[in-house]
């Protein structure tokens, strides 16, 4: 990614507002949102833990010298989100809401507490609604 695909956004944006996820969108390439929306409709994770190992991976080909950094704190990011949601939707939930909470912030916290508990409350309320049975 060069500068030119970064320009149009700012910090706290939706970064689905710059100039490379504009081409991403326009050559039809999955991006997070198509890929999230997806992974809704499956109950899977699968798709998106394939296409963040993949970023990762390709992070750490790419050459620019805080890329393995980034690779290494989206990794990290992951396993825990991974590790502290049980199921493919707790972990689809955290993500929508971690990603809602700090839009175009990157990562400033690797694992977010309250958001966590916020979602463990709804799931709980949910399997015990009348609804649900």
């Amino acid at each position: 990614m060069s500068l030119a695909d970064v320009v149009g956004w700012e910090y706290g944006a939706p970064p689905n507002m710059c100039e490379g996820a504009k081409v991403a969108r326009k050559a039809v390439m999955e991006t997070f949102d198509t890929l999230m929306a997806r992974s809704r409709l499956e109950g899977s994770v699968n798709a998106l833990d394939q296409w963040l190992t993949k970023l990762a991976t390709t992070m750490l080909t790419c050459g620019h010298p805080f890329a393995p950094r980034a690779a290494s704190v989206l990794m990290e990011w992951w396993m825990a989100t991974r590790t502290t949601n049980a199921s493919a939707r707790k972990i689809i939930l955290y993500v929508t809401a971690y990603r809602k909470h700090y839009m175009g912030r990157g990562f400033p916290s690797v694992f977010d507490a309250q958001i966590h508990s916020t979602i463990m409350s709804a799931s709980e309320e949910a399997e015990w609604s009348p609804a649900a049975r």
